[in-house]
């Protein structure tokens, strides 16, 4: 034992009278060198203070003050905890012996002003709001309209699934994407896509974001000519997208990029199209 540092403790169960009859408003205990302070007269002290500011009854709170002593050296503590053992406050306070008659005065005073601001609810349990965790897998619908530099625009719908626990998901699309008739010559063409693809999502309460390698088949149909024609071609994408969360319903955007080139030319005419590598668009997600 260092000389000159002394303990004494002292607990102290407050009885306080309730609306309906006795209610505990918590405990009180302070720990100390009675050289420095009067435990007893400051657990009375702290009780007053918490029984006179709970908001009610059933509230309880508990007060835990510890003073000891080295030399010329005075170490005073406190902290404040509710019913479930959460702390709620604590401060640690470096003085000297002649601060000691003031000390039960502090530890009043620094209670009182913390629990002036202390919610009701608060003397409890302090919780987050609770949110309901999104499910492990979802299933859900997604429509967008996208537009192409110099291009027709595109209306497409897709069925969409994601699986994981946490915000970093697997996610699988499948997508079908036609454009509106575009002039080319005399007739006119349209592109037509049937698409599967997977990738990354990261989900978030209020927003989401996924990254998407698509592959397929896409139709390149023509109208109006002399000849109309229609032949397959191999598709591949890939997709960027988010949004932000508005209810259940997402609402973003839409980046898809063509690695793969293509250009439509009609046989017997000297007009060509190339069909847009990068596209923009905007895109809704509902969750079925």
């Amino acid at each position: 034992m260092v000389r000159g540092l002394r303990a004494l403790g002292v607990l102290a169960s407050v009885m306080l009278m309730g609306q309906s009859g006795m209610a505990l408003a918590g405990s009180v205990e302070v720990h100390g060198s009675s050289e420095c302070i009067d435990p007893r007269a400051a657990e009375s002290a702290l009780a007053s203070v918490v029984d006179e500011l709970r908001p009610h009854a059933e509230a309880r709170l508990t007060v835990r003050a510890a003073v000891s002593l080295a030399g010329d050296q005075v170490h005073a503590s406190l902290k404040l905890t509710n019913e479930v053992g959460q702390l709620l406050l604590e401060r640690r306070y470096e003085l000297t012996r002649a601060d000691c008659v003031e000390l039960t005065e502090l530890y009043v005073l620094v209670v009182r002003e913390f629990l002036r601001e202390l919610p009701a609810e608060d003397w409890r349990e302090i919780i987050a709001p609770e949110v309901e965790p999104s499910p492990p897998s979802r299933l859900g619908v997604e429509g967008a309209l996208q537009l192409g530099a110099e291009h027709a625009p595109s209306g497409a719908v897709g069925l969409w699934g994601e699986l994981g626990p946490g915000a970093h998901r697997f996610m699988a699309l499948l997508w079908v994407e036609s454009t509106t008739w575009r002039e080319l010559g005399v007739g006119e063409y349209r592109v037509a896509t049937s698409l599967v693809g997977a990738g990354w999502r990261y989900l978030e309460d209020s927003w989401s974001a996924e990254m998407l390698l698509m592959g397929g088949l896409a139709r390149l149909s023509g109208r109006s000519f002399d000849e109309n024609f229609g032949v397959w071609v191999p598709w591949v994408e890939l997709v960027c997208s988010g949004g932000v969360s508005v209810g259940s319903v997402r609402l973003g955007g839409r980046l898809s990029v063509q690695p793969l080139t293509h250009e439509v030319a009609v046989d017997g005419e000297s007009e060509k199209d190339a069909i847009p590598v990068v596209k923009l668009g905007m895109s809704i997600q509902v969750p079925l």
